[in-house]
């Protein structure tokens, strides 16, 4: 190896002009034309650097701008829990009244068949004998002086109505009534007991022949809401 260094170094200055001007001149293009290929060759290394960079850049944007867009739906993803949360609540709190509504009225609807049930009970039954509430003192009310009295309270807010879908005899029956709104206590006579629940099954066989079957459930209903 120095031995082939050495005769390249032997060629290259058997090669060099012989006057020493000629070789400096010689020198100087050699050292021009190094340094304008180093610059080349740096602005090659330069130009490849900036596109990087300039990649690099258009990268970093890209990533911000994705940065930028998951925050939004991040933001937007908590507005909507949090909309969500309370609609949850309101709704819990909508289901909870709603179950309670539906528990009253599951009580007001068997309370109200029980008393359509009555009723139509009553309406079924033969006049009850002289002597199953005569001479008994404290003992309970009939039970068609009590619906008598009840058709009393009703007849005179639904007076309108009643006056043509009933005869006026019927219609007249309870309201000739004591107006204190009570029933007849147990201890009157005879006579008095048969009579009021005569008029009280009378007023209600013809409410039942003259009223439709949905009619006649409001009629009883509206009752039960007077009483």
């Amino acid at each position: 190896l120095g031995m082939s260094a050495t005769r390249s170094a032997h060629a290259l200055l058997q090669s060099l002009p012989p006057s020493a001007d000629e070789q400096l001149r010689l020198g100087i293009r050699v050292i021009e034309l190094a340094y304008e290929e180093k610059a080349r060759a740096l602005e090659q290394e330069v130009m490849t650097l900036r596109n990087y960079s300039k990649e690099r850049q258009s990268m970093v944007k890209e990533l911000e701008r994705r940065v930028s867009d998951l925050e939004t739906q991040v933001q937007q993803g908590e507005q909507r829990a949090r909309e969500l949360a309370s609609e949850n609540a309101s709704l819990s709190s909508e289901n909870a009244t709603l179950l309670s509504e539906a528990k009253s009225l599951k009580e007001r609807v068997s309370k109200l068949d029980a008393f359509k049930r009555s009723i139509m009970g009553a309406l079924q039954e033969d006049d009850l004998p002289s002597s199953a509430y005569g001479g008994v003192s404290g003992g309970p009310k009939p039970y068609s002086s009590c619906c008598a009295d009840s058709a009393k309270v009703y007849a005179s807010s639904m007076a309108a109505g009643m006056h043509h879908a009933m005869p006026p005899a019927a219609a007249t029956s309870p309201l000739s009534l004591s107006q204190g709104g009570t029933c007849s206590p147990p201890s009157e006579t005879m006579g008095s007991s048969e009579a009021t629940g005569a008029a009280g099954k009378d007023f209600f066989k013809q409410a039942r022949l003259r009223l439709t079957y949905d009619q006649f459930n409001q009629f009883l209903a509206n009752i039960k809401r007077l009483n």
